[in-house]
């Protein structure tokens, strides 16, 4: 239930180290006839992208009315592109996508680090924001359950780290909450 990524050459190591020992490592598959015949694996429709943007719209504390700043943004190869996209658009926001990172590819062709939390997944970002003037890149790995992104500080682009991000967006809604008088009278995090 919990779940969890590995790497396909960190579990080979992972399933010869156990061999050596002893231990024969190995997980039954279904195929995805047998995933859906057993009603494991469903297809989700586009309406659960719009009640996805929908959400997001409802907990926006300050929606865009004129974008000044323009950003590039990459999935990492990944499905999050699409939602993304949409939601970006959506929400009225404009944004350049980094084109060798948009098609979905699981082999991660143009994009070696494909994890937000690692400086090289900015390349092709930085790349593109430079030529696009961009004052920010914001990365997703490619399901987009990870967050990155880094603004650019004297002509060169510095990334936050995770616990800059939480802090900044923190701040942000406090001081929001604040200035709308809806912190409430004992705020605290």
């Amino acid at each position: 239930d919990e779940g969890c990524q590995i790497a396909q050459e960190k579990f080979e190591f992972f399933e010869k180290h156990l061999k050596e020992v002893g231990y024969d490592f190995h997980i039954d598959t279904l195929s995805e006839n047998q995933l859906r015949f057993q009603g494991l694996l469903i297809d989700l429709d586009n309406s659960w992208d719009q009640k996805y943007t929908e959400a997001v719209s409802s907990v926006a504390i300050n929606p865009v009315k004129d974008q000044k700043v323009d950003f590039v943004y990459s999935s990492q190869h990944g499905a999050a592109c699409v939602v993304t996209e949409k939601m970006f658009k959506d929400l009225g926001l404009r944004i350049n996508v980094v084109e060798d990172h948009r098609k979905v590819d699981p082999d991660f062709t143009n994009a070696p680090f494909p994890n937000p939390e690692d400086p090289k997944a900015y390349d092709l970002l930085i790349r593109d924001a430079k030529r696009t003037n961009s004052k920010l890149i914001m990365s997703t790995d490619p399901d987009g359950d990870r967050f990155g992104f880094g603004y650019i500080d004297n002509g060169e682009y510095k990334l936050f780290t995770g616990n800059e991000t939480a802090a900044l967006i923190l701040e942000y809604i406090l001081s929001n909450k604040e200035k709308s008088n809806t912190l409430g009278n004992k705020p605290y995090a």
